[in-house]
């Protein structure tokens, strides 16, 4: 007398989407390696533009937006009155920011 299988085939299980979007990330995580790091540098290097920017430029100081006075230093920034190395240091960070090849 046969005896029914043990286990079901793997045609009779319907596949959860989710475990299969996650097989892709399984599938591809050496696409996450690479990209990571760039990623990582992209979001770095936009933070200390923008810090720079509003340290030098001293718009975060109060300088009206709706006149040509934006891009005039008001006064200097509290944080780069505070310390005064603050804009160098932002530098150097943009500069570690961008990596070895720019």
């Amino acid at each position: 007398m046969p005896t029914a299988p043990t286990t079901i085939p793997k045609t009779d299980i319907k596949r959860n989407p989710i475990i299969s979007f996650l097989d892709i990330f399984k599938f591809s995580n050496h696409f996450f390696i690479v990209l990571t790091p760039s990623i990582i540098h992209g979001i770095v290097s936009i933070c200390c533009t923008v810090i720079l920017l509003f340290t030098h430029f001293g718009l975060a100081s109060g300088a009206d937006r709706n006149s040509a006075d934006v891009f005039r230093v008001q006064q200097p920034h509290p944080v780069a009155q505070q310390y005064p190395y603050s804009a160098r240091l932002i530098q150097i960070f943009n500069i570690l920011a961008a990596g070895p090849g720019a």
